[in-house]
């Protein structure tokens, strides 16, 4: 039984130093620019406190990126 207790202890500690982390993020990335494929800008302190976001980084030579890519678009 120690070996379940051990798991579930560590798993919400990685939950709970997650949540803390993302809650503080450096001003310095809030104030990262974004530009989306339809040319619209803004900056991830548009999002702070309301959405989530997944911030992607790839390269149109990339290979693997280039397979991603139908996914990214569908889930858009």
């Amino acid at each position: 039984m120690r070996i379940p207790f051990v798991t579930a202890g560590g798993l919400l500690a990685v939950i709970l130093s997650g949540s803390a982390a993302a809650a503080s993020l450096p001003d310095t990335m809030l104030q990262l620019p974004i530009t989306f494929t339809s040319g619209e800008r803004t900056s991830l302190a548009e999002y702070q406190g309301k959405k989530p976001v997944y911030l992607k980084f790839w390269a149109s030579w990339c290979e693997p990126c280039q397979k991603e890519m139908p996914h990214f678009q569908y889930i858009q």
